[in-house]
């Protein structure tokens, strides 16, 4: 123990430079900072330290007068060693820098800056715990995938990872995005950011401040004294989402309008992202369109944690679409501001909305919206971004007059579109160069990943069951894929056809036909294709041709007027539709080859169909599923 003490010593005496930074320190110099530095800092040269909260605060000698920042995060009224640590009773550069961080946001050091028990408690933990952080559903998948463990539902962590074929393939194209993965340098937050713990979400960069932050990129000084700080505070946009949900599902891209392409025609609809990706001009969601940012309905609930862990992201989701858009007014729950939990209250305060009589909307999963309240006989939104309020509409009549779509998602009809891609093939090349996310290194060897057809329509719908009940909902492609699962350069291909559940973010008010689903052979999960039905018999022709790995169309999730097997889906509670389901929706879809869509007079016959088969005309076209 002495001796492992006496090298950590060493280390830290010697070693350790200013910001933390690992670099020899001199005799010389160390007999200056830490004793010639020091007696001065005894007698201070009858310079008075300033006090902040009855504290000392020597960092503010140097750096009052500071910019830029919020109020809550003003040096006057926290000082800067809350934040960035160091010597506080210093007004000595080298002794007040000691200890000090760069980069007091990042997760690994929270628990003694953002997370200090007088200042956000217990956020740090949570935010650990989180998704957003551990990307433990990422992780699962990868590794179930590569057959490196049995069930879908575990927990892990970035930490967790070592060097097997599917760690290495997420530390080499996964795990940038994550909160935990630390930021180095002070930057602005753009397309290219990743992680950064709190600053992730919380850093803004005014004007003053961006031209200070180049100027002293530009200089590649350490000398100069900072006078425009980037704000911290909860001014939280769609730009901090970017970087990270501009991947995997694309539902930043979605959002806005865009779809990844990899059609090298560049046109007018075509734009480049910073990181080279090519993407085209498609509808934007609805909220999207109306102004509406990420966090107008992600709460702080969701986005840093409740505290629990959970296996995958739909499990963390606090809010659902009904919460704002209710079948009626009867329904909806709220409380008034007293009654309210602390960090909603204190989200409403720091958006100036405490004082005004406001009865605080609650949703189904218990927590309450900052900006959605109840008023008289209306439910009413507030931007966060313009603080403008706007009266939220009910659910039509159309969306539950039929007992059989109880239990449709909302995003079920209401999605536009969703991005898919079909036939990939992903394999790891021990002679190109990789890039280690985790040591911010070059490996040798990387995962490649060979992109296969692009497509953006409806998405396909299935199974998901939750809290016990059986959810109709979106899914897209989640694998459908060639894997080469070896790091050796051997011969160990393994095909997979698998659908995950996805939330697009293209919410549109139109929903889409009832054709769109009864009659689309995508809808349903055979794949692109058309249905032929003569002589009582449907038949299904494909657009894609058939996989020589299963004889399935390259697009599909399961063959036509077929059970499916087991491993096809992302999740253990997910499933696409089994024979039953299949011939339900399929007799529904061949009655509105000739009724219309939106026949009040058919209404009972959907409701009890199985009473109503006797008095079928017989002129109608009835499967003959035995056929």
């Amino acid at each position: 123990l002495f001796f492992g003490y006496s090298i950590l010593s060493i280390i830290g005496i010697f070693f350790r430079g200013e910001n933390w930074k690992f670099e020899f320190q001199s005799i010389s110099k160390l007999i200056n900072i830490n004793f010639l530095n020091y007696s001065q800092y005894l007698s201070q040269n009858n310079e008075k330290i300033k006090l902040i909260s009855g504290k000392p605060e020597g960092c503010l000698n140097c750096h009052s007068g500071v910019k830029g920042l919020s109020d809550s995060h003003n040096p006057e009224s926290i000082g800067c060693s809350s934040c960035h640590l160091g010597n506080n009773k210093s007004t000595i550069k080298e002794i007040a820098h000691l200890g000090m961080l760069l980069i007091p946001s990042n997760l690994d050091v929270t628990e003694k800056t953002c997370g200090a028990s007088n200042c956000h408690k217990d956020i740090s933990n949570r935010v650990s715990n989180s998704l957003m952080n551990s990307i433990s559903g990422v992780i699962s998948v990868d590794k179930w995938v590569f057959g490196e463990i049995n069930a879908l539902n575990h927990h892990f962590k970035v930490a967790d990872l070592l060097f097997s074929p599917s760690d290495l393939h997420l530390r080499n194209l996964c795990v940038s995005c994550h909160l935990g993965n630390n930021k180095i340098l002070p930057d602005t937050i753009s397309e290219l950011s990743r992680g950064g713990g709190c600053s992730a979400c919380h850093l803004n960069y005014l004007e003053e401040a961006k031209q200070e932050l180049l100027k002293l990129n530009i200089l590649k000084s350490n000398n100069k004294v900072t006078k425009f700080h980037p704000d911290i505070s909860i001014k939280t946009d769609d730009n901090h989402c970017f970087g990270c949900h501009s991947r995997s599902g694309r539902i930043s891209l979605n959002y806005k309008g865009l779809a990844e392409s990899i059609n090298n025609n560049f046109n007018q609809n075509s734009h480049n992202l910073l990181d080279g990706r090519k993407v085209i001009d498609m509808p934007e969601d609805i909220h999207h369109k109306a102004g509406m940012m990420c966090v107008d309905c992600h709460i702080s609930y969701e986005l840093m944690g409740d505290g629990n862990q959970y296996f995958h992201k739909e499990e963390q989701v606090k809010i659902k679409c009904s919460d704002c858009h209710p079948k009626n007014i009867n329904e909806i729950k709220s409380s008034d501001f007293n009654s309210i939990d602390y960090e909603t209250q204190l989200i409403m305060s720091l958006r100036g909305l405490s004082n005004k009589n406001l009865n605080v909307s609650v949703g189904d999963s218990k927590y309450f919206y900052p900006n959605v309240f109840k008023k008289e006989n209306s439910l009413i939104y507030i931007s966060k971004s313009t603080m403008k309020e706007s009266k939220l509409t009910f659910q039509s009549d159309k969306c539950y007059y039929i007992n059989g779509h109880n239990s449709l998602d909302c995003k079920t009809c209401h999605t536009k579109w969703s991005p898919n891609c079909v036939g990939c093939h992903t394999n790891f090349d021990i002679n190109s160069a990789g890039w280690d996310n985790i040591l911010n290194k070059e490996t040798k060897g990387a995962w490649i990943e060979h992109e296969g057809v692009f497509l953006n329509d409806y998405p396909t719908l299935g199974i998901l069951n939750q809290q016990n009940e059986k959810r109709v909902t979106t899914f897209s492609p989640g694998m459908i894929i060639n894997l080469n699962k070896s790091i050796k350069n051997e011969q160990e291909n393994t095909f997979l056809r698998l659908y995950s559940p996805v939330s697009p973010h293209t919410i549109s008010k139109e929903s889409r036909t009832c054709k769109s689903c009864h009659l689309d052979p995508s809808a349903i999960g055979y794949g692109r294709g058309i249905f032929e039905f003569k002589n009582n018999s449907l038949t299904f022709i494909p657009k894609f041709n058939k996989s020589e790995n299963d004889n399935l169309p390259e697009d599909a999730w399961i063959g036509f007027l077929s059970e499916s097997s087991n491993k096809n889906s992302t999740r253990e509670n997910a499933r696409p539709f089994n024979l039953k389901e299949q011939k339900n929706i399929l007799t529904v879809g061949v009655c509105l080859t000739c009724h219309k869509e939106y026949d009040n007079k058919l209404t009972n016959v959907y409701n009890d169909f199985s009473n109503f088969k006797k008095y079928i005309s017989k002129k109608c076209k009835s499967p003959n599923w035995s056929k």
